[in-house]
């Protein structure tokens, strides 16, 4: 086993819109992009963690559904996969990315809607034509929020009373490959210049505001993903961070090895390179 001592988010498919990423007027840093390489990522990313996203909604999900939504949910590979898991009268997923958007609604379903809007607005400015949702999925979201406790107030306005919200976020990252290891430091100290917690799975029971919201279910999932697939996708994110400007002071033959480097594991699919996951959860019901 490996010590749980290389942390990072799991990044999921979404672009956020962020107070950086200032919590009422300037837009923040996400930052693993909303381009086509960044889609084809996330399309990657939702297969790999469908099974903890399917056991985790199963097991907290009320029924029936009305209304379900789907915080930033980038091109919407998880919104579709939420449609499947819990049947629901309407679906909608909501991110500030123009991009993803367009791209999730060129796959329609009957039930599932997406639209633009900026997650950190109040209902009444985003979505205030949508009735209050009685269940909202966040997967990799709240990372990326310097104020993820304001952030979770200000959804409590898209929740009807006693609505459940279910969160999920990386707790903690390790890789049986010391190129592994050494990106996640990377993007760790990358995203904290961002004002970014990476271990934000850690702390999420910390976050919820007690008057607007009560605790059902806190914990930790913990499994095995395989080197291989996590490295491929490490390196997609790799090629749209390494030009973030945060990171210009970053050494480029580092960064330029350490792509070559996690190639060579995408590559090598008989491998014996895991990495060791702990996902953050948390249920909590609108008071």
């Amino acid at each position: 086993m490996f010590a749980w001592d290389c942390e990072v988010r799991a990044d999921r498919c979404d672009t956020v819109p962020l107070p950086d990423h200032d919590k009422t007027t300037t837009r923040g840093h996400y930052t693993f992009g909303d381009n086509r390489m960044a889609a084809r990522r996330l399309q990657r990313l939702a297969d790999l963690f469908r099974p903890s996203l399917e056991a985790f909604v199963s097991a907290h999900v009320p029924r029936p559904v009305a209304h379900l939504l789907d915080m930033a949910c980038g091109p919407g590979h998880t919104t579709r996969q939420l449609a499947a898991i819990v049947p629901a009268a309407r679906v909608t997923g909501i991110d500030h990315s123009r991009p993803f958007i367009n791209d999730a609604q060129r796959s329609p379903l009957p039930n599932v809607a997406f639209r633009l809007g900026d997650i950190r607005r109040p209902h009444r400015e985003v979505a205030a034509d949508l009735p209050p949702a009685d269940v909202l999925y966040s997967r990799f979201l709240l990372t990326h929020l310097p104020e993820p406790g304001d952030a979770l107030s200000t959804w409590a306005g898209y929740l009807a009373p006693g609505a459940v919200g279910l969160l999920q976020e990386t707790a903690a990252m390790a890789g049986s490959h010391p190129a592994l290891a050494r990106y996640y430091e990377l993007v760790a100290d990358l995203q904290q210049r961002h004002g970014q917690r990476l271990d934000m799975g850690r702390g999420l029971a910390a976050l919820p505001d007690p008057g607007l919201y009560d605790v059902r279910y806190s914990g930790e999932r913990r499994f095995v993903l395989p080197g291989d697939r996590m490295a491929e996708l490490h390196r997609l994110n790799l090629m749209t961070w390494r030009h973030d400007p945060l990171a210009a002071s970053l050494d480029r033959r580092e960064l330029a090895t350490l792509d070559v480097e996690l190639a060579a594991i995408a590559g090598n699919h008989g491998a014996d390179v895991v990495v060791e996951y702990s996902m953050g959860e948390l249920v909590l019901v609108r008071r």
